[in-house]
């Protein structure tokens, strides 16, 4: 089955996107090269396909492209195959499955493998990044315009045969339960479009590949707005530097990565983790997308899921640090801590994990201690605790008025790591 959702599973760390193992895997054999020279290539040779989409799997991507660039009727016209278009898309969608499980198998060898060959009496390496959910299968959508007609006789209008074939070709892969489609660069704003359109008409994710045409003939602002309009669920820059795509992702509701078309349009380190901290979601690579040619984006994904752990680490330990001065500051006895519970919580307090509702709920001077690292209303924190009770709670710079309607009196004032601040307080005796 269609994976309904294609978020990202780390937010701060990419997903990688693999396309093409190889330049020849887009293109019909030269006739009589080899036998069964007009079929696509996962159809003449399956096994080295799903070969192939297994090793981008076992190195690292979390979205593959299925095989299926030549198997819509407008590329299979001049063969005679035209009739074969939904078994073939269909097999291509099917060889990419058997390979994400096999790329999984292998990916969980070796990293069982480096395990196993660790030292003992030496620290752990910090994990390096697995998908959260399924690695995603999408499905190419071709410029199908591109091609000229192969069909005889009499023929509807160009853009009515275009029109059609874009409709057969998404509902192909539809049918075939890709997990999304990915629309590869058209020639003008209105194809584009219409290709999204198409798309979300079928009910799966519409992804964009953005052809550099189109941010030369409209600003890339207003493209991107129309898109989302449109419906486009991601959308894919290429050749990003990273002050265009801070410029891109500053609209509301944008899902933006990058993508090169082949190893050696791929920057530098430097630049790649330039654009992971402007916020790219996705990095692709469209063509020659081998283990080798993957290495770069698969290095800045594990550079960002590093830092990741490292901000995370620090972040908890100015929690227990922040934890425990209130403990310290609160009288024993009952405690609420409200949001999913941290990794540590003071001892000599019997303590209450609970939600907003929890602390909405709570009869009134409930808990000596109530503890929250989410932005919460201070005077409900304030109805909470005993007279002489702590809170301790978090908030923007300007929660310190807020405390001006409670009796909440501010003991520790301190700047949250990003933004914000963290305040202890003490509700006056009564």
């Amino acid at each position: 089955m269609p994976v309904t959702s294609t978020v990202p599973p780390h937010r701060g760390v990419p997903r990688i996107l693999a396309g093409a193992p190889a330049r020849d895997r887009r293109a019909i054999a030269r006739p009589g090269s080899v036998a069964r020279w007009f079929e696509p290539f996962h159809i003449r040779q399956p096994q080295v396909a799903r070969g192939e989409l297994a090793a981008q799997v076992a190195a690292g991507a979390d979205l593959i492209v299925a095989p299926a660039w030549l198997t819509h009727h407008r590329a299979l016209e001049p063969l005679g195959e035209s009739r074969r278009a939904r078994a073939w898309t269909s097999a291509a969608v099917q060889v990419a499955r058997e390979a994400v499980d096999q790329g999984l198998e292998r990916r969980a060898e070796a990293i069982a493998a480096a395990a196993a060959d660790t030292d003992p009496s030496q620290p752990a390496a910090d994990p390096m990044p697995t998908p959260a959910g399924p690695v995603l299968v999408l499905g190419p959508l071709p410029d199908v315009a591109a091609r000229p007609e192969g069909a005889h006789g009499r023929l509807l209008p160009v853009d009515a045969a275009a029109s059609r074939d874009l409709h057969d070709q998404a509902g192909l892969l539809a049918d075939a339960e890709v997990d999304g489609v990915l629309i590869e660069p058209r020639r003008t704003t209105d194809e584009l479009r219409d290709a999204v359109g198409t798309v979300v008409d079928t009910g799966r994710p519409a992804w964009v590949l953005l052809g550099q045409v189109m941010t030369d003939v409209m600003p890339l602002p207003e493209l991107l707005d129309a898109l989302a309009e449109a419906g486009a669920e991601r959308v894919l820059l290429p050749d990003p530097d990273p002050e265009t795509f801070a410029m891109a992702i500053t609209g509301p509701h944008r899902s933006i990565g990058a993508w090169w078309s082949d190893p050696t349009r791929v920057p530098e380190a430097t630049v790649l983790d330039a654009l992971v901290d402007v916020g790219a979601d996705v990095l692709a690579l469209a063509t020659d997308a081998t283990v080798e040619g993957l290495g770069p984006l698969v290095a800045a994904r594990d550079r960002a899921w590093a830092a990741r752990l490292a901000t995370e680490a620090a972040d908890a330990d100015d929690l227990r640090t922040w934890l425990r001065e209130a403990a310290r500051r609160a009288p024993g006895g009952r405690a609420l801590w409200v949001g999913p519970r941290p990794g540590w919580l003071p001892d000599g307090f019997a303590w209450t994990i609970g939600t907003a509702d929890t602390l909405a709920a709570a009869p009134e001077s409930e808990f000596r201690l109530v503890a929250t690292d989410q932005a919460t209303d201070p005077r409900s924190l304030a109805r909470a605790v005993a007279h002489g009770g702590i809170v301790a709670f978090v908030g923007g710079a300007d929660m310190l008025g807020q405390l001006s309607g409670t009796d909440l009196e501010p003991q520790v004032v301190e700047e949250r790591r990003g933004d914000g601040i963290r305040i202890i307080a003490r509700r006056a005796p009564g």
